[in-house]
Parts: C-alpha cells; sequence; structure tokens
C-alpha cells in the first residue's frame, strides 16, 4: 500500500504557500469576473511569489498584477447560468 502511495508523491509537485496568499486577494483585481476558487488559490500564490503565471485558463488575463503567458489551445468554458 505505502509503495503506491511512495510513487504518486514523486511524480507531484508540492508548493509552499507563503503566508502573504492569505493577504493577497486577486478576486478584488479580477475587473468583476468570476474566478474558480483553486484559480484564486493560483493567482494569490503567483503574485506573492512574484512567479509568472502559465496557464490557458481565460480569466486570468483580467487579473491585475499577475504576470500570465497564455497557453495556446484554449477553450472558453461555458459558465452555467443561475
Amino acid at each position: 500500500m505505502l509503495r503506491p502511495i511512495q510513487r504518486l508523491l514523486v511524480a507531484c509537485l508540492l508548493l509552499v504557500f507563503p503566508a502573504g496568499c492569505a493577504d493577497t486577494e486577486p478576486q478584488d483585481r479580477a475587473k468583476g469576473r468570476r474566478i474558480p476558487t483553486n484559480d484564486l488559490w493560483i493567482a494569490a500564490h503567483a503574485m506573492e511569489t512574484g512567479a509568472d503565471l502559465v496557464s490557458a485558463a481565460h480569466h486570468f488575463e483580467h487579473v491585475d498584477g499577475i504576470a500570465w503567458i497564455r497557453l495556446k489551445g484554449e477553450r472558453r468554458p461555458t459558465w452555467p447560468t443561475v
């Protein structure tokens, strides 16, 4: 049982979130556009560390203060209407 878990952990990249990530609010910098929660964490980490964010997700283009590098082949998602 432990061996499959060890193989999985070797393949995973673990990021340590700096303390400042909790204070970074990419949603406030998204110009009122909706961003999924997990992508907010990704954006906060990139903003706090000064890292370039490489993604095909189009919503990162609306976040001020982030260095977003757009991947080709992006498909815009269809958001459900409420």
